[in-house]
């Protein structure tokens, strides 16, 4: 995954809710472009509200949008 496409993700307008599925199998979805910072190759995700998610940008293995679940 490329750090520029999360960003244009994040950046959107209106912004489309998305989920990350790291190559380990854990999904994390992405509601609001607040709960999610690209810092460098990683994705910072805020998760459950209190929880900061780590994912380096060679674990994720694809992003799929809520609305149409069309892989990116």
């Amino acid at each position: 995954m490329n750090p520029d496409d999360l960003i244009g993700l994040l950046r959107a307008q209106p912004f489309v809710p998305f989920v990350v599925h790291l190559n380990n199998g854990a999904e994390f979805e992405v509601r609001h472009p607040d709960q999610a910072m690209v810092l460098g190759e990683v994705l910072l995700l805020a998760h459950h509200g209190t929880e900061l998610v780590r994912c380096a940008m060679l674990n994720i293995a694809h992003v799929n949008t809520m609305e149409t679940e069309e892989r990116v």
